[in-house]
């Protein structure tokens, strides 16, 4: 059974995945020898898929919410006093 992921924790992990491939691009960018740079390059073309298969999902994606909050339900959108006032 496939846990269910909210949709900001996909997009998180979208984010970490494209972060990976332009940092592995930059350090291959900077090698010579292509037994070096070649690995590196397949792994940033797999992070890029695998960020555009979790980006599909995410679009699919209900948002899970689960707020843990003590005032959860409280009207959170009263300014408090400010003291220098």
């Amino acid at each position: 059974m496939e846990e269910q992921v909210s949709k900001g924790r996909l997009l998180r992990r979208v984010d970490i995945l494209r972060r990976q491939a332009r940092r592995a691009r930059r350090l291959a960018e900077g090698l010579t020898n292509g037994n070096d740079r070649n690995p590196l390059l397949a792994f940033a073309i797999d992070a890029d898929a695998e960020a555009d298969s979790l980006e599909r999902k995410a679009a699919d994606a209900k948002e899970v919410v689960q707020n843990a909050s003590p005032i959860a339900g409280k009207d959170r959108t009263k300014r408090l006093p400010h003291v220098w006032d």
